[in-house]
């Protein structure tokens, strides 16, 4: 059968470089060289590497042009080198179709293709010999690609507490109720593959989404048993007041406005200094699930708005350490956030849980806590803090549009595109959607197991009963064939 190796650009142009005319000599696809940051001290043995990242690789082809005429030599040799101005002008405008080699080893079910970014063509020191009349030319085909080949795109498998399938069906909670989680056993490759995240809009009526917040958590670190509320203790009812402020446990008020009971902070007069507002303390089990990871703090409200809303209220969340009721000191903290009074779920930034502390355990009395400046005493309803690992963190954000119902918004991390399409039509039907900011979501192949936590809101508003399905695909990705 012999080796496969192809130059393919979008869906109709291909040249195969061991069929018809081009007869492949040889070629062995290379591995990528590495650039690497050291760091070390004449005054200690050894040294660290903390910096280490891929380099595209350059690799050469040696073909034969068997053809009639040199005339037709020629010909061949254009039709390669056509392909690659065309990888040199996606690069250059950062449109069109990417161009690929793709190869299938002999006796191998696993195509492979790598995006080629510019190449060139040099004919052997004899090709103008007594052979090239006779259309018998050798070539070194040259190109340049990316650091990684990858196969076709796989349908991951996803569960949570609903169901096991391709496509899993999500709420806008995590609770007893509500799975807004995908769980993904398995991830096939060698190298992390960015995720394309599908989501369909099962909810039967047209979505004003201002947000979706998607967070991964790969378990490299920690255990699959975490929880984004650490099992009920970061929901507001739950929390401890801190001295000076009082929590009033209040009971549901429907699926618009919270997701069973929340907590009513009553904040003391005004003071232009912090104050702590209530903690979490943290036992052993919760930071070894956290271990060490950084987390994005999204606080969920039961009302937007707070009494009085003429009341400039900034809360800030940080890691401490409490003796008794007293908090003894700051190990760590995230950026100081106003109170959105027009969002339901905000992000009041990303705190690092537990913080480092030079590889000594964490002492007794760790807590997560939350701190408070306003101008005014003020009240504030909060139904809970949700812990977003941030392993991968995005947010995305429509362009004013409504989801259809039946529609799907799919965020293609692969191809750096966001866009809607409705299953009805064909996927080329399809509209842009919005843009992402955040961290990609890589998804991590020898991971025992991973989450996709999803949160879906509409301004004010963030209703839990909203449903829709989940699917996540990805391409694995490989060093060398």
């Amino acid at each position: 059968m012999g080796h496969t190796l192809n130059i393919l650009h979008g869906a109709a142009t291909c040249v195969a470089l061991t069929s018809g005319c081009y007869v492949l000599m040889d070629y062995v696809p290379q591995a990528p060289d590495l650039s690497t940051l050291d760091t070390n001290s004449i005054l200690s043995d050894g040294g660290e590497r903390p910096v280490a990242t891929y380099r595209n690789v350059t690799e050469t082809a040696r073909i034969m042009i068997s053809a009639s005429t040199p005339s037709a030599v020629q010909s061949g040799k254009q039709d390669i080198q056509k392909l690659f101005n065309y990888a040199v002008f996606r690069q250059r405008n950062r449109t069109g179709s990417p161009v690929y080699v793709q190869f299938t080893p002999d006796s191998s079910t696993c195509t492979l293709r790598s995006e080629i970014l510019n190449g060139k063509i040099d004919f052997t020191n004899d090709a103008l010999g007594w052979r090239w009349k006779e259309g018998k030319v050798e070539m070194l085909v040259t190109w340049t690609r990316r650091y990684f080949w990858e196969s076709a795109s796989v349908n991951a498998m996803l569960s949570n507490f609903v169901t096991t399938a391709a496509s899993v069906s999500i709420g806008n909670a995590n609770d007893t109720t509500y799975n807004n989680f995908g769980q993904i056993s398995s991830i096939s490759g060698e190298l992390p593959a960015p995720a394309i995240i599908k989501l369909t809009n099962t909810s039967g009526s047209n979505l004003p989404i201002t947000d979706i917040h998607i967070s991964h958590n790969t378990h490299v670190y920690g255990s699959a048993s975490f929880h984004p509320v650490l099992n009920g203790k970061l929901e507001g009812e739950n929390m401890t007041a801190a001295p000076g402020v009082t929590i009033t446990a209040c009971g549901q008020g429907g699926l618009l406005a919270n997701s069973g009971s929340y907590g009513r902070f009553a904040i003391p007069a005004a003071s232009t200094t912090q104050i702590a507002m209530a903690r979490v303390a943290l036992s052993g089990s919760d930071i070894g699930i956290c271990a060490g990871r950084s987390f994005n703090i999204l606080m969920r409200k039961h009302f937007p708005t707070y009494t009085p809303t003429s009341a400039s209220v900034y809360l800030q969340a940080k890691m401490s350490k409490w003796i008794v009721s007293t908090c003894y000191t700051e190990l760590s903290e995230g950026a100081e956030t106003q109170w959105d009074q027009t969002q339901k779920l905000q992000n009041i930034g990303v705190l690092k849980i537990p913080p480092s502390l030079g590889g000594v355990n964490v002492p007794a009395g760790v807590a997560f806590s939350v701190f408070v400046r306003s101008s005014v005493a003020a009240s504030l309803s909060i139904d809970c803090f949700y812990l977003c690992p941030s392993d991968g963190y995005i947010v995305v954000k429509p362009y004013g549009l409504y989801l259809d119902s039946g529609s799907a918004v799919v965020i293609d991390q692969d191809s750096d595109i966001t866009y809607e399409c409705n299953p009805t039509n064909t996927l080329a039907n399809k509209s842009e959607f919005g843009g992402v900011l955040g961290k990609k979501i890589n998804l991590m192949p020898g991971a025992a197991s991973q989450h996709i936590f999803v949160y879906i809101t509409e301004g004010s508003i963030m209703n839990l009963s909203r449903t829709s399905n989940l699917e996540i695909w990805y391409r694995p990705k490989y060093l060398t064939v």
